[in-house]
C-alpha cells in the first residue's frame, strides 16, 4: 500500500538559486543531516584550510586549558611542514621557536589569521611531540563523525595529498560549530591577542579588511583558504535562521587574486562568495521543519486483518513516533511515500491494543528517510466459539486424519457400490430364474 502525501509551494518562497560556477557545494542541515543542495560534494579534493577546522577541534577535545602556555617548537618553522614562504597555501605568522603562548591565542591564529605555524605548534604540543600521531587523531576523529572520505596527511591544509570531499567538510564544520568558543573565534571580524597583536580574519564573510563586497553578516565564517596556485579555493560557513542550522561549504573553487604592487586583492565571477551570497537568502525563505508522520495522521493509519474476533475483521495500526523533515517550500511537490510491512499476514485474537505488528518506511522522493514501528489503535476480543470451531477446523486439516476420513470415504464409497452391485446381481439370478419381465422388487 504506497499514499502520496504532498506539500505545496509557498507564495513567500525564494527560488531555488541558479548556480553555474562547477564549484564543490554541499548545504548540510544540522538537525536532520539532510542536504538541501549538493553539487559534486562526494568528489574527493584537497582539503585546503579545511583541514584546520579538524585541528582546532582536536586541539580542543584534547586540551582542559586553553590559557595554558606551550611552546613553538623549530617544526613550526620549517617549510616541510607549513609550506614554502609566500606560498598562497602557507600564510605565517612567523611565530619565534622557543616562545610562549597561550592554547586559545595560537587557536585564534589558525582559526581567523589562517597560520600554519600556529597550527603546528598545537598539532606538534597534543600529539606529543608526533606531530604524524595529531594526524592519526584527526583521522579518527573524522572517521567518528562520518566523514568516511576524507584523509590527512598533515594538518594544515598544505597541497599534501591530504584528501576530503564537500560532504565531508560540511559534516566536520557541523561538529565544529556544536563548540561554541571555536565558532565565536572564528566569526571573529578582528581579534585582539596580548602577545602576537590583532588578526584580521581571512574568511572574507566576516570581514572585509582585506577584500570588500562580500562580508555578510548573517553568517559565521568557519575558514576560507586556497589549496595551491592554480586554485582550490575553500570556504565554510555556518549559518542560523528560523530555528534552523545550516553549514555551508563551498569548495575547489577559483582562487584569489592578488596585485603586490597596488596591494589589491580580488575574486573573479563564480567565486566560492558569490555562491554563499545565492544560498543564504534561500536558506532563509524556502525551508522549514514539518511533520511528516505522526500517531494521529489518517494517512498513516493501516488495517491488518483479525481471526477469532466475533466483533472485529480488522484492526487499524498507527506509527509509534513522529517523524519531521526539512522540507524544501520552493518545490512543486514533495512525495511522501509511506510503506507498511507487518509481521504477520494476519493476527489472531485477542489482540491489546499497542502491540507493535509491523513497521512503515518513510519514502522522500524515493529515497528512505525513515523507519517507524507501527501499533496497533484498539484492541479485538476473542471468540470461544470460533475458537472452538477453529480449532476443531485445525484439527481436521492435521494429516493423519485427514487419511483417516478418506479411508472412510473409500469404505463408504465401496459399500455403496457393493451393495448396489449386489442388488443389482440379485435382480438378475431372479430373472434368469424365471420371474422374467413381470417382476419388480418389493416396496420397502
Amino acid at each position: 500500500m504506497m499514499i502520496n502525501v504532498q506539500t505545496f509551494v509557498s507564495a513567500d518562497a525564494v527560488s531555488r538559486p541558479m548556480i553555474a560556477s562547477g564549484n564543490k557545494i554541499c548545504v548540510l542541515n544540522i538537525e536532520t543531516g539532510e542536504c538541501p543542495m549538493k553539487m559534486d560534494a562526494d568528489v574527493k579534493i584537497p582539503v585546503a584550510a579545511t583541514a584546520k577546522m579538524m585541528t582546532a577541534i582536536v586541539v580542543y577535545e584534547n586540551v582542559s586549558d586553553l590559557m595554558q602556555k606551550i611552546v613553538v617548537p623549530v617544526e613550526a618553522s620549517s617549510d616541510t611542514y607549513i609550506g614554502p614562504l609566500g606560498a598562497i597555501s602557507a600564510p605565517r605568522l612567523g611565530l619565534t621557536v622557543g616562545k610562549e603562548f597561550t592554547v586559545k591565542d595560537l587557536l585564534a591564529a589558525l582559526l581567523v589569521s589562517s597560520s600554519n605555524d600556529a597550527g603546528i605548534t598545537l598539532a606538534y604540543f597534543v600529539g606529543g611531540g608526533d606531530i604524524n600521531a595529531f594526524v592519526g587523531k584527526m583521522n579518527e576523529k573524522a572517521a567518528s563523525i562520518g566523514a568516511k572520505n576524507t584523509e590527512y596527511k598533515g594538518c594544515v591544509g598544505l597541497d599534501d595529498g591530504s584528501v576530503t570531499t564537500a560532504y565531508d567538510s560540511a559534516l566536520i564544520a557541523a561538529e565544529f560549530s556544536k563548540i561554541s568558543t571555536l565558532l565565536d573565534i572564528s566569526s571573529s571580524g578582528r581579534y585582539v591577542t596580548s602577545e602576537m597583536g590583532t588578526f584580521h580574519n581571512k574568511n572574507y564573510l566576516t570581514s572585509d579588511f582585506l577584500i570588500k563586497d562580500y562580508k555578510l553578516t548573517a553568517v559565521k565564517g568557519i575558514c576560507a583558504g586556497q589549496a595551491n596556485e592554480n586554485g582550490g579555493y575553500c570556504v565554510v560557513a555556518y549559518y542560523a535562521s528560523n530555528d534552523l542550522t545550516y553549514t555551508v561549504c563551498i569548495m575547489d573553487s577559483s582562487g584569489e587574486k592578488r596585485n603586490p604592487q597596488a596591494g589589491t586583492r580580488w575574486f573573479e565571477e563564480g567565486n566560492a562568495y558569490s555562491d554563499v551570497h545565492k544560498i543564504i537568502p534561500w536558506l532563509k525563505e524556502s525551508f522549514e521543519i514539518r511533520e511528516i508522520i505522526s500517531p494521529q495522521s489518517k494517512e498513516y493509519s493501516f488495517s491488518i486483518p483479525v481471526k477469532l474476533s466475533a466483533k472485529k475483521d480488522s484492526v487499524m495500526t498507527v506509527p509509534t513516533e513522529t517523524v519531521t523533515a526539512l522540507t524544501d517550500i520552493t518545490a512543486e511537490k514533495v512525495n511522501y511515500v509511506p510503506e507498511p510491512t507487518f509481521y504477520q499476514t494476519a493476527l489472531e485474537a485477542p489482540v491489546k491494543e499497542g502491540t507493535v505488528v509491523g513497521e512503515v518506511n518513510l519514502y522522500k522522493n524515493g529515497v528512505l528517510v525513515a523507519t517507524v514501528p507501527l501499533v496497533t489503535k484498539e484492541s479485538a476480543e476473542r471468540s470461544e466459539m470460533l475458537a472452538g470451531m477453529g480449532r476443531i477446523a485445525d484439527f481436521i486439516k492435521r494429516d493423519t486424519v485427514l487419511l483417516i476420513v478418506k479411508i472412510m470415504v473409500f469404505l463408504a464409497v465401496a459399500f455403496v457400490v457393493w451393495s448396489f452391485g449386489s442388488f443389482i446381481f440379485r435382480i438378475v439370478k431372479k430373472y434368469k430364474n424365471g420371474l422374467g419381465k413381470d417382476y419388480y422388487p418389493p416396496a420397502d
